[in-house]
């Protein structure tokens, strides 16, 4: 899914997306502020990479992520879901995950989408480069709410 087909169908449901960050530090962000006219959609979005910036701006319980740790599909659905209130937006986007290069867990990744109905968390298992999973990761977070947006007419 590319930003430049997805933010002119935002527009023309007339609804608003935000973002929270870990993974893709504000690549999603960026990708999506790339296209002309994306201020008609787009709120705003929040670089969140560490878990007191998750629980403070995003009000992910602290919890969350003792018990199950900032890279889990319960802390991606809290993300999506504090980016949505925080920003008053009808959609918003969350990624969190291990880019690597090192690590065992290098490409889970996880992405959270918050709307009207709920928040839900979507778990991939990725693979490549460090800049490769997190450009992936995009990619994906996109054509999860274009599906979204299609679903609900």
């Amino acid at each position: 899914m590319r930003a430049e087909d997805l933010v002119p169908r935002l527009i023309e449901k007339g609804v608003t997306l935000s973002t929270a960050e870990s993974l893709t530090a504000g690549l999603l962000s960026a990708e999506i502020c790339n296209v002309s006219g994306a201020s008609q959609c787009f709120l705003g979005g929040l670089c969140a990479y560490q878990d007191h910036i998750k629980a403070n701006m995003l009000s992910v319980f602290p919890e969350t992520l003792e018990k199950y740790s900032a890279v889990s599909a319960p802390c991606a659905r809290q993300m999506a879901k504090g980016a949505r209130e925080k920003f008053g937006a009808d959609y918003a986007l969350s990624t969190t995950g291990y880019a690597g290069p090192t690590g065992e867990n290098v490409g889970l990744v996880y992405i959270g989408l918050a709307s009207k109905d709920g928040a839900r968390a979507y778990r991939l298992r990725l693979q490549g480069s460090r800049q490769g999973i997190r450009k992936m990761t995009v990619q994906i977070a996109l054509h999860i709410l274009q599906k979204e947006i299609e679903k609900n007419g």
